[in-house]
């Protein structure tokens, strides 16, 4: 027998009850339709993770700093990673096999280390910066970068390059970095770098790809809708970067730039291939949102990325050159 919420069955309710309730079955048709509806005009309301990952192990390489005498040096670790889907990538993991601790004299047991990653796109320019400490209890596992929000569209390869902060002077550990050398990953390849300072890791020359071997890596997303206009980016609140009015461009495009502080910015363009190949501008602009008019008759017809970066942080939109 059905019953009410408060314990009564149908036959013991009042008529106005009754009748209340008959309204209620009548209305939720109406309130699925609804519900649908909304759902529709807010597709992005349920976010849908997204993982890319290779976990083929069974080889290893030097991570972090060396403090024997003759072999002073830092080597970081990197990732070309393809994004099979449009997305906002969240984290990223590398796998390491031991505690950190100093190969020469070795204390037995680990230590507290930062370990930092940069996330570069096809030229090698740093689109995030994020830190994160490893600490002395660590003994092997993955280490993950989260927070990463990083706006990316099906077909773009990233590098995900990582060093430990000091290796080189400061915080000489090392450990093993797991990966695997059987090419399992085809879209993507390991970096390395044998560096002499942290400043010599953040750049990006020198950084050499060992094609025959892949990190082990997890990266995780959110999945992003897209249409005829870009992708809405997620942004840092101190940066942003509004899609270029008009595009497509034929001749001229304006951009809005915001920033919430005076600041050294650059506004680039790179092509399909992660090439720069314009730079609209470059210099000290005060807090506020300020708009850069740009005028090129010569790029080819194309899709291009814009990049707005400032300090360590980076925002991207896709701009279209069809004439």
């Amino acid at each position: 027998m059905f019953r009410s919420p408060s314990g009564e069955g149908w036959e013991g309710l009042s008529i106005r009850k009754r009748i209340s309730m008959n309204r209620a079955f009548h209305r939720l048709p109406f309130l699925a339709s609804a519900l649908a509806f909304l759902a529709l005009l807010n597709p992005c309301g349920v976010s849908q993770t997204h993982e890319l990952k290779q976990e083929l192990t069974g080889a290893s390489t030097w991570f972090g700093g060396d403090n024997r005498p003759n072999s002073r040096r830092t080597v970081g670790v990197g990732q070309l990673v393809l994004m099979d889907t449009s997305m906002t990538v969240n984290s990223f993991s590398f796998r390491f096999e031991s505690p950190f601790d100093f190969i020469m004299n070795p204390t037995g047991g680990g230590h507290e280390v930062t370990l930092r990653m940069h996330v570069r796109n096809r030229a090698g320019v740093i689109m995030k910066t994020a830190d994160v400490t490893v600490p002395a209890s660590f003994t092997s596992g993955w280490v993950t970068w989260d927070g990463l929000g990083i706006p990316v569209t099906q077909g773009v390869k990233l590098f995900f390059t990582a060093y430990l902060v000091g290796g080189f002077d400061v915080n000489m550990y090392y450990t093993g970095f797991t990966a695997s050398a059987s090419n399992p990953y085809s879209e993507g390849t390991l970096m390395l770098k044998d560096g002499q300072s942290d400043a010599d890791l953040d750049a990006w020359t020198d950084w050499v790809p060992n094609s025959a071997w892949d990190a082990a890596f997890r990266l995780t997303g959110t999945l992003l809708s897209t249409g005829t206009d870009d992708v809405q980016l997620r942004e840092t609140p101190a940066l942003r970067l509004a899609q270029n009015h008009p595009n497509p461009v034929r001749s001229s495009t304006a951009f809005d730039v915001t920033v919430s502080q005076r600041s050294a910015v650059a506004l680039e363009v790179y092509d399909a291939a992660g090439r720069s190949v314009r730079t609209i501008f470059e210099g000290q602009i005060d807090a506020g949102t300020h708009r850069i008019q740009w005028t090129d008759a010569s790029l080819p017809n194309g899709v291009y990325t814009v990049l707005l970066r400032s300090g360590r942080n980076s925002t991207t939109r896709m701009l279209t050159v069809l004439r």
